[in-house]
Formats: C-alpha cells, sequence, structure tokens
C-alpha cells in the first residue's frame, strides 16, 4: 500500500510518499516524518500517542487550522480515507 501526502498545518510540511503493509503501518512513518520536525518535548509527547491516536490529533489541528468540524477518525483506515477525501492524500 502507497499513500501520497501533500499538507503544510502550523510550520510542519510533509509533502513525500508512505508505504507499508497496512493503514497503521503507514500512519506509524507519517508519525515518525513529522517527529523529526518537533522540538524535544513535543516528539516525546507525540510519541506516546498511538497511530490512531496521531491521526485524531491531526484532524483536531487541521479543523482549528481550516475552521472546520470534521469528525475524529475512529482507527488509521478511516484517518487516510478522510485524508484523501480533502485531498490531503491519495492512496494507491
Amino acid at each position: 500500500m502507497r499513500v501520497s501526502v501533500n499538507v503544510s498545518i502550523e510550520g510542519v510540511s510533509v509533502n513525500e510518499a508512505f508505504e507499508g503493509a497496512n493503514e497503521d503501518e503507514i500512519v506509524g512513518k507519517m508519525k515518525a516524518r513529522v517527529a523529526r520536525e518537533l522540538s524535544f518535548p513535543l516528539r516525546m509527547g507525540l510519541s506516546a500517542m498511538s497511530n490512531t491516536m496521531f491521526g485524531q490529533e491531526v484532524v483536531r489541528r487541521y479543523n482549528a487550522y481550516k475552521k472546520l468540524s470534521l469528525p475524529l477518525p475512529a482507527d488509521c483506515k478511516e484517518f487516510l480515507s478522510l485524508a484523501e477525501q480533502h485531498g490531503l492524500a491519495k492512496i494507491g
């Protein structure tokens, strides 16, 4: 599975493709990629999150940034699907 991401929110920009066996693995790679741009304290907080929690936090921040009220995803598959629906990712 391959997911291409192109997003810039709150000073974190990601424009690359992630590959993995499933949605959880791909979101884990996204989380690791975002962690590289964060300060040490924020990285520690991020590392404590599950991949689903990371997806939910991304949606929370996206909602605040765009003044939307998208539902929080229940799992990584839903997170990636939501990202694709809003033009932030392309699955395939």
